[in-house]
């Protein structure tokens, strides 16, 4: 009996070793996700534009507590009617959300929402087709007039805006709901995830 569990016992050089590259993988990957917000605090502007917009692009994230919306969805919501609210954007195109199971797409949700804080009907859409970064993006642009399409702003959490603009090929002007000095003190370890969230979404 002994000499069957001594057989399946790791021996310690063995277990140094599992050790040794536990430790570099984990590491490893410490390196790259915090490589991945350097990236994204150096390449994306501060969250109000400098100059106002005539249209600008609202990303929906998820389904949640708050008017149907997660904490996520409702932070591009806030930051969208900010940004309405103070002439830094004409009007506002929700995208996103559809799911079969539910009755309303994300993007009805934002838009009732930002309706709910000011944003006139006149200068609210939103699409009922889209369910990924690269179908909101086409919805978008098939919402928007030409002129608007050349520069919307793209209002969404940092750490997405990078997969947006690589979607969108540069087109459109980041308008991040935060920093992410600001998201690293808001968010702390969660940022961990969220990094390998944007990776297995860049993946798929």
């Amino acid at each position: 009996m002994s000499s069957r569990a001594d057989s399946v016992r790791v021996s310690p050089p063995a277990a140094a070793r599992i050790a040794l590259a536990l430790g570099i993988f984990v590491g490893l990957d410490l390196l790259l996700v915090s490589a991945y917000v350097a990236w994204a605090a150096h390449s994306l502007p501060a969250p109000v534009p400098a100059a106002a917009h005539a249209a600008g692009v609202v990303f929906f994230s998820d389904f949640g507590p708050h008017e149907g919306l997660s904490n996520v969805s409702m932070s591009h919501v806030e930051h969208a009617a900010r940004l309405f609210a103070s002439g830094k954007v004409g009007r506002l195109v929700c995208v996103g959300g559809l799911r079969a199971h539910r009755p309303q797409p994300g993007a009805a949700l934002m838009a009732a929402a930002l309706a709910r804080r000011g944003v006139p009907t006149p200068d609210l859409q939103h699409d009922t087709t889209s369910f990924d970064t690269i179908g909101n993006w086409h919805s978008a642009q098939a919402m928007l007039s030409r002129a608007d399409a050349e520069d919307p702003l793209l209002i969404s959490s940092p750490l997405h805006l990078l997969r947006i603009r690589h979607v969108t090929g540069g087109v459109g002007t980041p308008a991040p709901t935060t920093t992410i000095a600001q998201a690293l003190r808001d968010r702390g370890s969660e940022i961990w995830l969220d990094v390998h969230r944007e990776w297995l979404a860049w993946t798929a």
